[in-house]
């Protein structure tokens, strides 16, 4: 039977695991999304761009200001009030499920949102606190289609450069984030991956109380 793995994506090898330590800036926190070949390269920052910027910006100064006087809890609340209106969670969600979605009722699709948009928010949100202090992190270009686009970053942790790249989308006129990739491996893909071996076993019944069970 497949386990329901909370901390971090599947299929993920040792040498990644300095990186996911750090993948909370993201939701400072995985939807493959396909740019035709007709990608713009954006010279410079964008409205995107400076969505991320600005997020990452303001998790980082809330982490060094509060942390140690503040507990835990508390620091979490303030820093989903910043990542809240940035990541489509909704939208992760759903591209999470993958075909699955369209499987499930209303009321299973409104109980997964919330319980996976709690996973994440839950598990990355500690490691914002643990290691947001530790890293450097810079943007590194964009590409554009539309209302698609992608933002790259790079973070130096632990003496080491990784990848975090943001896939994100223009709804109701604003830049939000639906995917995050880190050195190419996407991470609502690999949750997708996940899901669907619970799912096809113990279907969306079983997958809801999995990610309960983590409450």
């Amino acid at each position: 039977m497949p386990a329901l793995n909370s901390n971090r994506p599947a299929n993920i090898g040792g040498r990644y695991k300095s990186i996911f330590r750090f993948s909370a800036v993201v939701v400072l926190t995985s939807f493959i999304a396909h740019f035709p070949s007709a990608q713009v390269a954006v010279a410079q920052p964008s409205e995107a761009s400076e969505t991320v910027k600005s997020t990452v910006e303001k998790v980082r100064a809330t982490v060094t200001e509060e942390q140690g006087k503040t507990s835990p809890e508390a620091l979490d609340g303030k820093l989903r009030e910043i990542i809240a209106p940035v990541f489509d969670f909704e939208e992760m969600a759903r591209r999470s499920l993958g075909a699955n979605w369209r499987k499930a009722s209303a009321d299973e699709q409104e109980q997964f949102v919330d319980l996976f948009s709690d996973l994440l928010a839950r598990n990355y949100l500690k490691k914002i606190r643990e290691n947001v202090a530790e890293s450097d992190f810079r943007l590194d270009g964009e590409t554009s289609k539309g209302e698609k686009s992608l933002v790259k970053t790079i973070v130096q942790f632990e003496g080491e450069p990784a990848s975090i790249d943001y896939r994100m989308m223009k709804k109701q006129g604003r830049w939000k984030v639906y995917d995050v990739v880190i050195e190419n491996i996407g991470l609502v893909s690999n949750y997708r991956s996940e899901f669907a071996g619970i799912v096809s076993k113990e279907g969306i019944s079983g997958l809801l109380q999995r990610l309960r069970e983590k409450q």
